[in-house]
């Protein structure tokens, strides 16, 4: 089975900002059929910023979204949030709460500080991955 990856706010941006390690990624991420998700909550962080710093860009995310059938999940509600308190910044927990909730394999972020690492890998069955250490995984 193809693994499934969690992509965070940051990298969408990137990859829409400018040609790149990030965009390369999403690219690389297709090419291996591997399923794609972002949550509400990330999807309309993205929008948000698109609109306010690359506005011509945001027709090219949103066809980017519906032509490789990016899965988009439901923000989890805050009974789902309390079992991961310990293991991230409060603003990212919905974030590394979503990516637990539908088993995914990979939560990709450029901002792995905000994470305890070492706890996700003790409580849940998911990697939290920089885009370099993606990338070199998949070369």
């Amino acid at each position: 089975m193809k693994p499934s990856v969690f992509i965070d706010s940051n990298i969408w941006f990137s990859a829409f900002y400018k040609e790149g390690l990030c965009s390369k990624l999403l690219e690389k991420i297709q090419t291996l059929g591997w399923k794609t998700h972002i949550s509400e909550l990330v999807l309309d962080e993205v929008v948000r910023n698109i609109q306010l710093k690359i506005p011509t860009t945001l027709s090219l995310f949103v066809d980017y979204l519906k032509v490789n059938k990016i899965i988009v999940l439901k923000n989890p509600t805050s009974s789902q949030l309390l079992p991961y308190n310990e293991l991230a910044e409060k603003h990212d927990l919905p974030i590394l709460a979503s990516a637990i909730e539908f088993k995914c394999d990979y939560l990709l972020t450029g901002n792995l500080k905000d994470f305890n690492i070492q706890r996700v890998k003790k409580k849940a069955k998911i990697t939290l991955i920089s885009p370099k250490e993606l990338w070199a995984e998949l070369l």
